[in-house]
């Protein structure tokens, strides 16, 4: 095993197929580990950043693990991190299997170190269930580092069962009521649901879905370069068959509106937006309803809400998972009382 590592964005495209390959064979893949999520992010936000992705190779010179990492120069030092714009970006994880996971980490840390001698870890974004966790706490020791978890963000999902009846009338309380009432509005047809997937189609509808989104979040967090980073993104996701852009109207107007990620067997709502005027009307019930039998007819297994998910909080009986951000730093100046930031 050896390991090798790229400085050059551009460098990632021509990865793309032993990429893939990678992730077809570890459990725990999703949407915002593939080259054409890490790739972009990597063109778009990586500038006073330092691209330090991980090529792990085994003794025939195939790629068999990746790590995308980013060196960032902060008061406190240079940080070791994943994707430049931690924001955009719910979890991340090493691209490895098991298997090799520690010692190709180890192999890569020292190679890092060689090449830039002093280095704090801060890894935003691993679920509560990835072993790259345990592994991190294990290897920092031998850097003589300090492991540090701390709690990130958590993010709702839920298990699908065969029918939307079965998720519709096992809850009880007001939340489960208002979907119910949604629920029937939609079978008689006060709500027209119009789903998108084709590169042109998606394209030609970001625009609606970002308008709605401007009306409900910060503006200050919806800039342009978010927007034509997601744009270019969608589309490349669209190439694969990966999004689906979802749009409620009611009386012909747009009340809703979300980006799905298909990955697997999973639904990931990345993106969703509301017009406030429409509140009475429920638009997220809606919404959520329209992804929600969508999902149950294409016989997935899951459905997550990976972003804004506080809008979802009314929506009792689903569950959480844990997303956690991993630190370490030099045991020196633990001792000294100082934290990197």
């Amino acid at each position: 095993m050896r390991v090798e590592l790229i400085h050059d964005p551009g460098m990632i495209w021509g990865l793309k197929d032993e990429w893939m390959k990678i992730l077809d064979e570890i459990p725990d893949r999703h949407p915002f580990l593939t080259p054409h999520w890490m790739g972009m992010s990597f063109e778009y936000f990586v500038t006073d950043e330092k691209l330090t992705v991980a090529l792990v190779k085994d003794d025939f010179g195939n790629v068999v693990g990746i790590f995308p990492f980013i060196l960032r120069n902060t008061d406190e030092g240079k940080s070791l991190g994943f994707t430049p714009h931690a924001s955009l970006t719910p979890y991340v994880d090493l691209i490895v299997s098991q298997k090799i996971r520690k010692q190709a980490l180890i192999s890569a840390l020292r190679l890092i170190k060689a090449e830039e001698q002093n280095f704090y870890i801060s890894l935003k974004g691993l679920k509560e269930s990835s072993p790259s966790i345990w592994t991190l706490e294990q290897v920092v020791d031998s850097f003589n580092m300090e492991p540090q978890k701390s709690l990130r963000s958590e993010t709702l999902y839920l298990d699908l069962p065969e029918t939307v009846e079965e998720v519709l009338y096992r809850g009880r309380g007001k939340s489960w009521k208002k979907l119910q009432s949604v629920y029937k509005k939609m079978e008689r047809g006060d709500f027209n649901i119009e789903i998108f997937d084709s590169i042109g189609d998606v394209d030609e509808h970001f625009g609606s879905l970002w308008r709605l989104i401007r009306m409900v979040h910060d503006k200050r967090l919806v800039t342009p370069g978010k927007e034509a980073f997601l744009r270019e993104v969608f589309m490349l996701f669209a190439r694969e068959g990966w999004i689906k852009l979802f749009i409620v109207r009611a009386d012909g107007w747009r009340i809703a509106a979300g980006a799905v990620f298909d990955y697997d067997d999973t639904y990931y709502l990345y993106l969703s937006g509301y017009d406030p005027e429409a509140e009475e009307a429920k638009p997220l019930n809606a919404l959520f309803l329209s992804i929600l039998s969508d999902a149950i007819s294409h016989q997935k297994k899951r459905f997550e809400i990976v972003e804004h998910e506080d809008m979802f909080n009314e929506i009792s009986g689903m569950k959480k998972l844990k997303v956690y951000n991993f630190r370490a730093y030099s045991k020196e100046l633990v001792d000294s009382g100082v934290e990197a930031g």
